[in-house]
């Protein structure tokens, strides 16, 4: 059996399963028969129905992985320590407020978004310039085993 694969946006089939997450049809369903449901459905689609698809899929773009380098670069610059973000600041200056006192952590997550958005332009100018002259998390310095045992073994 030879198979294509476009290089060019996503599978068709791949689009399809996302325009069908939410069809009444498929919910309550287990996992393998949600999947033998959903492909029947795909191919029971007309001809055109499955251009269209097919046209929809090209313009979304492709999944694409990242390469270890890319992964390694996105980890260097979350370790760089470029300060705090201005939410971050703000959630902390929150801790104590007695309106979030006693809320589940979802609950109180989405009320400190809730004022976060309302703040003025000028407050949020304040908590930015705050979050710049604050450091960064601190980070544990991750310790090879190998230095460990020598340590206890210096003891």
């Amino acid at each position: 059996m030879l198979r294509t694969v476009s290089l060019l946006g996503r599978p068709p089939f791949a689009v399809f399963l996302m325009s069908q997450k939410n069809n009444p049809a498929l919910q309550g369903l287990k996992g393998t028969e949600r999947a033998k449901v959903t492909t029947k459905l795909y191919r029971a689609l007309s001809k055109t129905d499955l251009a269209a698809l097919k046209k929809k899929a090209a313009k979304l773009p492709s999944f694409v992985r990242k390469t270890a380098e890319e992964k390694e670069a996105l980890r260097r610059r979350l370790r760089s320590g470029k300060g705090r973000s201005p939410y971050a600041v703000f959630m902390m200056s929150q801790k104590n407020n007695p309106a979030l006192q006693g809320l589940a952590l979802t609950e109180r997550g989405m009320v400190t978004a809730q004022l976060y958005r309302a703040l003025s332009k000028t407050e949020l100018a304040a908590l930015k310039k705050k979050a710049a002259e604050l450091p960064s998390f601190p980070r544990k310095q991750k310790t090879s085993k190998k230095k460990k045992i020598q340590r206890e073994s210096d003891n």
